[in-house]
């Protein structure tokens, strides 16, 4: 505080000016030091467009009920599955996967239906 007397009685007035270098000084700080905290994740979002779908022949529609894999209507053992999904992406590289579950149907059968769609390379899977 700075006192400054005009005539006989003394004024007290706040001097602000190190309050302004100090708010200066941390607006600075968080300036230089905000950009750094941020921490980017690298993210592919899943999107449609009527103009980027792959045409019709190439979209494989998986079902998984109970312990039966449905592949485009007609069923399918478990140790074909790989295999079959295999020569589909060998003949369409870029085939969409769509798998859909039925509600009796476990945990373990859509996990090894998802590593065998990822082993025998297809990249686009729709989980339904």
């Amino acid at each position: 505080m700075a006192f400054r007397s005009t005539g006989d009685t003394p004024r007290a007035e706040i001097n602000i000016v190190p309050l302004i270098d100090v708010l200066l000084v941390l607006l600075i700080i968080f300036m230089v030091s905000a950009p750094l905290a941020i921490q980017r994740i690298p993210l592919e979002l899943p999107y449609r467009s009527i103009e980027t779908s792959p045409p019709p022949d190439t979209v494989l529609r998986l079902r998984i009920a109970a312990d039966t894999y449905w592949l485009d209507g007609a069923p399918l053992p478990p140790s074909a599955l790989q295999e079959r999904l295999r020569q589909v992406v060998g003949r369409a590289p870029d085939a969409r996967l769509q798998l859909a579950t039925d509600h009796d149907s476990e945990y373990q059968t859509l996990s090894f239906a998802l590593a065998a769609a990822r082993n025998a390379g297809l990249t686009a899977i729709d989980v339904e």
